[in-house]
């Protein structure tokens, strides 16, 4: 599939090109092994192939995605680890409950939060917090600071890096529970 088509033909796709494998590389320095994940917004799967390299074999990867391109895209993948769920991250502590999990050990995030409404991102915020166990993290990968603040009210430590092997160049951003 040619992320570009898809990203022309979806306003709320707010890239124009897939996460780089070089931000991937360092997402996958960050994240140490794990059980229970989220991705918010995986589009064709960069960042969920990433994941399932440091998804222990009994572990469970709930992605969420709206659009159903990348939804069939994601199928492709082909690993019983993952759990698809076409939707929107606003949703995400109801979409768990439905398959009963209330905790995961790390949120990793591509969604264009600028494209959301103050309350939406709000939501996603708290929302992430609340299904995060105790030291759990929320990695965000945004072209723009605007969540910067916002995570810095909710999440006890956050950190921010400036990734230019990317196009266009971006902030990851990590926040720790």
């Amino acid at each position: 599939m040619k992320f570009l088509k898809v990203a022309l033909r979806d306003k709320d796709i707010g890239a124009v090109t897939m996460t780089s494998k070089y931000v991937a590389d360092d997402i996958y320095k960050i994240l140490g092994a794990i059980n229970l994940a989220v991705e918010y917004g995986p589009g064709e799967g960069i960042l969920t192939k990433t994941i399932l390299k440091r998804l222990n074999p009994n572990g469970k990867l709930f992605v969420i995605e709206p659009n159903g391109e990348f939804v069939q895209a994601l199928h492709h993948i082909g690993d019983a680890r993952i759990h698809i769920i076409r939707g929107i991250a606003q949703n995400i502590t109801k979409e768990l409950a439905k398959l009963g999990v209330n905790k995961v050990d790390v949120v990793i995030s591509s969604l264009p939060f600028s494209f959301l409404k103050p309350a939406d991102r709000l939501k996603v915020l708290q929302d992430t917090y609340k299904i995060l166990s105790p030291n759990g993290s929320f990695i965000v990968f945004q072209y723009s600071l605007i969540m910067r603040r916002p995570l810095q009210k909710i999440f006890s430590r956050v950190s921010v890096s400036f990734k230019l092997r990317n196009i266009p160049p971006g902030f990851l951003i990590i926040a720790q529970k």
